[in-house]
């Protein structure tokens, strides 16, 4: 059934069959309609719609002034405000500027796998294959409203190319290559998918030197590059390091948060079938989790090829050329090893490697190794189908095949027909019989028809082939992502009028992101836009510029979360957060928000008379939850500082802020004493503080917020964010820009011969 690979289609009938099918699929976000569902509008809009109006006003967006008190936004990975194809923001700042630029990042992903495929010396076919399958997986495609993760997975492709073109031949222009190419994934703003994108290259670089017998020396080569990335991407870095250091996720994620989303072995059927067990966006999804953690299609021609390799494998490596055999071996133990670990905790492998094996312990959801299974499984079947050939034996197998599949398919209608009155699992699970054994008949006949190879209808072959798995595969991946019109993220809601902030009941949010967000239902959301519009969840409130105690974002300060954990439990201490309106579901409608604005309206910063310190945060916790506490009149100092200077007792005192924006707060103070003034920001590194024009020491206080100590007598104070980790990634960026640059030039001249 495997022979020599053979040449045929023209190179561009690929790509155009690639861009055919990604207008499909995408039409409605193409015709002007954005991706609202989840993700884009409780982060990553806001983010941007934030962002922009900071840069409109002169100002680089390095803080949001609306989220859990204060938080860092440039600094926050996922807001990926650096990356280069977001510049296209200033052109057109629109909710749906997201889809169109996620559009983008699709063929260039299609566009990568066509050229790691050349570079490998595949032929039009299976080159044509590779950039239909991977970015139009059900991995990337479901996935496609996290944007940062369809952003860096385009990248993946051509990250190979790179490490494997400098590998066959060390050149300035190709050490170039990569690590723009690297500096340009770090960039695109999802560490995980980053981090197993070089673990793949990285092994593979081994992979190939070990065969080959290369000197180490092209390894430190591609590792300087990688290095080099790093540099010319300190200015995102540098912050995102600082953040993650002081997050809850300092040291690791917790174990039961690290196995979130592990991949069910009942799944693998949906190898072969989807929507086996249904699908969220038309509402027919019947099993727990989420479905685009777990979705893993590449097609079911693809899928059948590369099971057919494997379970020929050995007969297979002994017919293929030497660099073929090392690609195949590669990418089949890619492909074993990360299907593995993307079950977690379904197997005992995974749990081990979090417990003892550095890494494991940073990140969520194992079934996020499956791009890497994907990646692989795409490989093996662009190999494949270059050199298949469908013999007599194949066709025999084909067609008991074809029977298999005709008989599951009546037998799924069977059990439709027989049990009407059955629970939705096994009406679905029915239904997906029926759709596998469609597609696996379907598969067989294509590949029964197989012209021979010096067919003149082989050409159209191919191209038929090539058709039904774009076909497929926009089928597949056709509700995936649920759109709506623009003027949902205009919507004007109402909030309540107060001077703080709104604050969630924790366990009320989860609920309330449950409700208008069902994993296993996207046309509710739908139908209900407005109600989720105006849900008040967070990060929705940036939209619509009110602040929030509570924050989305992926990364947050640690004692921030810390403070967190104390507002239910104590009225003092949300009045001292200025979290004193709550939010909650109301009781008469699940779908609508009840607010309750709490007694005691504190300001945004006050000078109190008094200051103890705590030992330790928890020595903090005991003394702001003890009932005789009054945060107007004692603050909480987190440092071991000598506070004798200050009375013991004393009056309040109102502050005026004369002048405020995101990144500066402008306050005039008046006391008669020495005093502390107070206020309910987040404490974060960045943030300076003078007292008429001289430097001063800004102190967490009350866990997480900020205090200043003043002496007597009245004073502008003035608290600016500038943080030294953003300063000095711009300062090494812009030098490793200035290297690049000098480095291009040279390699422009010298004009190195780029042998393939």
């Amino acid at each position: 059934m495997l022979t020599k690979p053979e040449s045929s289609l023209p190179r561009w009938l690929p790509l155009a069959v690639l861009i055919a099918a990604v207008c499909v699929l995408f039409v409605r976000l193409l015709l002007g309609e954005t991706l609202f569902w989840g993700l884009p509008a409780l982060q990553f809009f806001p983010w941007r719609d934030f962002a922009m109006s900071e840069f409109a006003n002169g100002r680089m967006p390095l803080w949001n002034p609306y989220s859990g008190a204060g938080a860092p936004l440039l600094a926050n990975y996922q807001s990926a405000l650096l990356y280069p194809p977001h510049l296209l923001y200033f052109v057109y700042a629109g909710p749906a500027m997201m889809g169109w630029i996620g559009i983008l990042h699709i063929v260039w992903a299609g566009l990568g796998m066509w050229a790691l495929t050349g570079r490998f010396g595949l032929p039009a076919f299976g080159r044509g294959l590779a950039a239909l399958c991977y970015p139009l997986s059900s991995t990337i495609i479901a996935r496609f409203g996290t944007f940062p993760m369809v952003e860096a997975a385009a990248w993946l492709p051509w990250l190979l190319f790179a490490v494997d073109g400098l590998i066959t031949q060390s050149t300035l222009r190709r050490w170039l290559l990569l690590a723009i190419i690297a500096a340009m994934q770090l960039l695109a703003g999802h560490a995980q998918w980053t981090f197993y994108s070089w673990l793949l290259v990285g092994a593979y670089g081994l992979w190939r030197v070990a065969r080959e017998r290369r000197t180490v020396l092209i390894l430190v080569i591609c590792s300087a590059a990688i290095g080099f990335a790093i540099l010319l991407t300190a200015a995102q870095l540098f912050p995102t390091a600082e953040l993650q250091r002081l997050s809850q996720r300092a040291d690791s994620v917790t174990e039961s948060f690290a196995f979130n989303f592990s991949y069910s072995p009942v799944s693998l059927i949906t190898l072969f079938n989807p929507d086996f067990f249904g699908n969220p966006g038309d509402g027919s999804y019947v099993i727990g989790g989420a479905y685009f953690e777990t979705a893993a299609y590449i097609g079911v021609l693809p899928i059948v090829l590369t099971v057919v390799t494997l379970l020929r494998f050995r007969k297979v490596l002994a017919s293929a050329a030497p660099a073929r055999r090392a690609r195949l071996i590669f990418f089949a133990l890619v492909a074993v090893i990360t299907l593995i670990l993307a079950f977690g905790n379904q197997t005992p492998i995974y749990p081990m490697l979090y417990r003892y094996v550095p890494t494991f312990n940073l990140f969520q959801a194992p079934a996020r190794w499956l791009l890497l299974t994907v990646f692989s499984l795409t490989m093996i079947a662009a190999e494949t189908v270059s050199t298949w050939e469908t013999t007599y034996r194949g066709k025999r197998n084909l067609r008991l095949m074809m029977a298999c599949g005709v008989g599951l398919a009546l037998l799924g209608l069977l059990l439709s027909v027989i049990m009407p009155d059955a629970t939705p699992i096994m009406r679905q699970m029915a239904r997906g019989i029926a759709v596998l054994g469609v597609l696996l008949g379907l598969t067989a006949e294509l590949l029964m028809s197989q012209p021979p190879k010096d067919s003149p209808r082989r050409l159209q072959w191919q191209l038929v082939a090539l058709i039904f798995v774009a076909a497929d595969l926009v089928w597949a991946n056709r509700v995936s992502n649920p759109s709506i019109y623009p003027s949902f993220y205009r919507e004007t809601c109402e909030y309540p009028v107060v001077q703080g902030r709104l604050y969630w009941d924790s366990e009320d949010e989860q609920t309330k992101v449950g409700q208008v967000l069902p994993f296993k239902d996207y046309p509710f959301t739908v139908a209900n836009a407005n109600g989720f519009r105006c849900s008040m969840l967070p990060n929705l409130n940036v939209l619509d510029r009110h602040r929030y105690f509570n924050n989305f974002d992926p990364l947050r300060p640690a004692w921030m979360e810390t403070v967190s954990g104390l507002l239910d439990q104590s009225l003092v201490v949300r009045q001292a957060a200025q979290a004193q309106t709550r939010t909650s579901i109301d009781p008469d409608n699940p779908l609508l928000t009840a607010t309750q604005v709490e007694e005691g309206d504190f300001p945004r910063a006050w000078i109190a008379p008094r200051a103890v310190t705590a030992a330790s945060t928890d020595d903090a916790r005991n003394k702001m939850l003890a009932t005789d506490w009054n945060p107007r009149t004692t603050v909480i100092l987190m440092e071991q500082i000598d506070v004798s200077a200050l009375p013991t007792e004393g009056d309040i005192a109102a502050v005026t802020i004369v002048d405020k924006n995101p990144q500066h707060l402008v306050m005039q103070t008046d006391y008669p004493t020495a005093g502390v003034l107070y206020v309910a920001d987040t404490y974060y590194p960045g943030w300076e503080a003078t007292i008429d024009g001289q430097s001063a020491t800004i102190h967490r206080a009350n866990i997480g917020f900020r205090a200043v100590i003043l002496p007597a007598g009245t004073h502008t104070v003035e608290m600016t964010y500038m943080p030294s980790s953003f300063r000095l990634g711009v300062i090494v960026s812009l030098a490793a820009l200035a290297v690049f640059a000098m480095l291009v030039i040279i390699a422009v001249i010298r004009k190195q011969p780029d042998r393939r």
